[in-house]
């Protein structure tokens, strides 16, 4: 398996501490469930606790208020739960009887492990990077509708000239991926994002992918365009999210949009500069569709 940087959080056992955990789980990639397997009562108490017959939920962000007694309400849907039986070496409940609970709450894998014998440790750092990769290629691009610009000026009677602020097409942009960025945090990462400047419409913003130089997107902006739209530079803003300080600027993307749309449809990788330094690459996949009135060989070269 090629390397991986994975970061754990372990959050706190004690009840009185439970909402603080559950502030940790809408971050996380993937999610361990762990029990002992030298407990029996510690099996019992987790498919308790962690089945209802409602999770994982479509969006949590829609729960005004998540009952404690219900902890998965807190992990994103989608996320991929692993079964962790903990001690196999001191076990009294059995393999299979753990891999029935792990179905039984609609988990997407059971390993088993031993810290005192260094048994089946790596396996479950694998499993967990496995699926997360799984998980990874089922995430749909996320599309952001854009409205079209508001008419300002009285629609007219009898047919007139084109106008230079009527809309000529719609504009796709797929904010891809990105490589090489530089290190921005102190623990040798970064959390980027994209902000996409376009005349005429408000800035859009991805997601923030938090700690990683190597961020995957795969979210999809459509706008109206005008031909003076068309004509003008597009920017692409790379960022690096902070919590508690302002964010800090990793570079930019600029390029003649008339230029990049002429093909109508593309898929490249570009180059993210800052005071004419290579700051990493960016990949953006465009697409242009013109309006059945509107000529696309009439863009400026």
């Amino acid at each position: 398996m090629a390397p991986y940087n994975v970061k754990f959080t372990d959050t706190c056992g004690e009840e009185e501490l439970e909402r603080l955990a559950k502030a940790c789980y809408l971050d996380q990639e993937v999610f361990l469930l762990c029990f002992s397997l030298a407990d029996a009562a510690s099996l019992t108490s987790l498919t308790e606790k962690w089945n209802d017959g409602n999770w994982p939920v479509e969006n949590v962000m829609n729960l005004p208020t998540p009952t404690p007694q219900h902890p998965h309400h807190y992990v994103n849907h989608g996320v991929p739960i692993i079964l962790v039986g903990c001690k196999s070496d001191k076990r009294v409940i059995s393999e299979e009887e753990g891999r029935q609970a792990a179905e039984k709450l609609g988990c997407a894998a059971y390993v088993e492990c031993s810290a005192r014998e260094q048994e089946g440790l790596t396996e479950v750092f694998e499993t967990a990077i496995s699926e997360f990769l799984k998980y990874q290629k089922t995430v749909e691009p996320k599309v952001v509708e854009v409205p079209a610009p508001v008419e300002t000026t009285p629609a007219p009677v009898t047919e007139k000239p084109k106008q230079a602020n009527a809309v000529v097409g719609y504009v796709e942009l797929e904010m891809v991926s990105a490589e090489g960025l530089p290190s921005m945090d102190v623990n040798g990462l970064a959390d980027p994002y994209v902000l996409i400047k376009m005349e005429g419409h408000d800035d859009r913003k991805t997601e923030v992918c938090r700690k990683t130089l190597t961020p995957v997107w795969n979210e999809v902006f459509k706008f109206p365009v005008t031909e003076t739209q068309l004509n003008a530079p597009l920017l692409f803003e790379v960022w690096d999210w902070d919590n508690y300080t302002p964010d800090d600027h990793i570079g930019d993307v600029k390029f003649e949009f008339a230029s990049a749309l002429l093909c109508k449809e593309s898929n490249d990788e570009y180059e993210v500069t800052r005071k004419n330094k290579s700051r990493g690459k960016l990949r953006i996949r465009t697409h242009f569709e013109a309006t059945n009135a509107y000529d696309p060989s009439s863009l400026k070269k």
